[in-house]
């Protein structure tokens, strides 16, 4: 149980790390290009 606590914190911290950073927008870029014309992949 201890384990999934430190996992969720660990996700918590980095979502809002990229979120206060303003990198989101750039992932998002990073993606769509890489991404293309295939939508499975963007909602993977």
């Amino acid at each position: 149980m201890v384990a999934v606590g430190i996992a969720i914190a660990t996700a918590g911290i980095i979502v809002g790390a990229v979120g206060s950073t303003g990198l989101s927008t750039n992932l998002i870029i990073v993606i769509e290009s890489i991404a293309k014309d295939n939508v499975t992949i963007l909602f993977f």
